[in-house]
């Protein structure tokens, strides 16, 4: 009786450890990937859908997914915006959705898919790896299939797809440790072997063609557009890459990982951004400004033209950026008592008052000091900038540089 309780307690152990690691594996398998528009998406295996965050890594939407997915495999990202291509591994299949309201443009039908792709040339074209990585299918951007590229004397296991800016294929083959380029007709322009390449993960380019491999062991190799070496990186990252993705606009290099970590780094790998796990980051609503721009950008919404630009006080030293068109981005209501000179703004629970000419201001009846007193210009009541992060709440960025403000709730 000892004997039997001792080995189905051992069953039971192994089978949830195998229940366990696969929870853990799909909850990160599918990749990320980045547009011109600088979003990022993320597929996110338990609920089903993508998140998308902005270049800062704030959370700013889900896409849902308005077709059954059995498990969130690859995703790629239009590089101009549009649309993105997703895999589904189980369902064998490739879904092609809008990447503002996820509805379906298109769906593949591809035996045990593995890796997609969509060329960043002008002239669209889809790549997606398949029939347990020895075919590559070629589709045009409305889902018709080109031609297949088979294994022959060209490859021995597809392990990752990139289509870059003059419409080549290039492929990894972990099998063989290569890094192979072909045109779009499948013909080998190149072949290059390195070691390391038998443990990459991911591949991408950018924006100068430049192609990026990343590796199980931490590496990221450099190769130029004849696939030549040009330089590898060992980078400090705290668990093995899933997955990595290039800016196409700044060339930052973002690379998640299996401990649900995201990664930002320069070109020249100084990291700019870790988050510890993507899984657990809150949704936020996010707005860029500019000193001296009339334009107000409601990320992942429409753009707002302000009646008067933010702009730097002489006087005080301080960014002055305009309250109500800010409050109303976040939704907050705004009123005007003319006779009191006095702004109302209610945001939830929070109440703010304040006063044309007075440093005194007041949230939720307690009383706080600006640094300088709140002005009119062209009708426009404006606060300083450290005020608005102390009375919404919110996380303030600015970007001295770039003379740019990332607001954020």
């Amino acid at each position: 009786m000892k004997k039997i309780f001792t080995s189905f307690l051992l069953l039971f152990i192994i089978l949830a450890d195998v229940s366990l690691g696969s929870n853990a594996k799909s909850a990160l398998f599918a990749q990320i990937s980045i547009n011109e528009s600088q979003f990022l998406y993320f597929g996110n295996n338990i609920k089903k859908n993508i998140m998308v965050m902005d270049s800062y890594g704030n959370y700013i939407k889900d896409i849902p997914l308005k077709t059954p997915i059995k498990e969130l495999g690859s995703i790629f990202s239009c590089p101009c915006g549009g649309y993105l291509l997703v895999s589904d591994p189980l369902g064998d299949r490739i879904v092609s959705i809008d990447d503002a309201d996820g509805n379906i443009r298109h769906i593949l039908l591809v035996n045990d898919p593995y890796d997609v792709a969509i060329s960043k040339n002008r002239i669209r074209y889809e790549g997606v790896i398949g029939n347990n990585k020895s075919s590559i299918f070629i589709y045009n951007d409305n889902g018709k299939l080109l031609r297949e590229i088979s294994k022959s004397k060209k490859f021995n296991e597809a392990s990752s797809i990139l289509m870059d800016i003059d419409n080549y294929i290039w492929i990894n083959d972990k099998k063989s440790g290569e890094i192979i380029k072909l045109d779009i007709k499948g013909n080998v322009i190149s072949k290059t072997r390195n070691e390391d390449l038998k443990y990459s993960v991911d591949i991408d380019s950018d924006k100068y063609g430049l192609i990026y491999l990343i590796t199980k062991n931490k590496l990221i190799l450099k190769f130029d557009k004849r696939g030549r070496l040009l330089n590898k990186f060992n980078i400090d990252i705290t668990s093995y890459p899933l997955s990595m993705c290039i800016d196409p606009v700044e060339s930052f290099i973002w690379i998640v990982c299996e401990d649900n970590s995201l990664y930002k780094f320069d070109i020249n790998l100084n990291l700019k951004l870790k988050i510890n796990d993507i899984l657990k980051i809150e949704k936020k609503k996010v707005i860029y400004l500019r000193i001296g721009s009339r334009i107000l950008e409601k990320v992942g919404f429409d753009t707002i033209i302000l009646d008067a630009p933010p702009f730097i006080d002489k006087n005080s030293n301080r960014t002055l950026v305009p309250i109500r068109a800010i409050s109303e981005a976040f939704d907050a209501n705004v009123t005007w008592n003319d006779r009191e000179r006095r702004v109302t703004i209610k945001l939830s629970s929070t109440v703010i008052n304040l006063i044309i000419g007075s440093r005194e201001a007041k949230i939720n009846g307690k009383s706080v000091f600006l640094d300088c007193p709140p002005m009119i210009i062209n009708g426009r009541t404006f606060v300083p900038l450290r005020f608005v992060a102390s009375a919404f709440g919110a996380t303030v960025i600015w970007l001295s540089e770039e003379q740019k403000i990332i607001i954020s709730i």
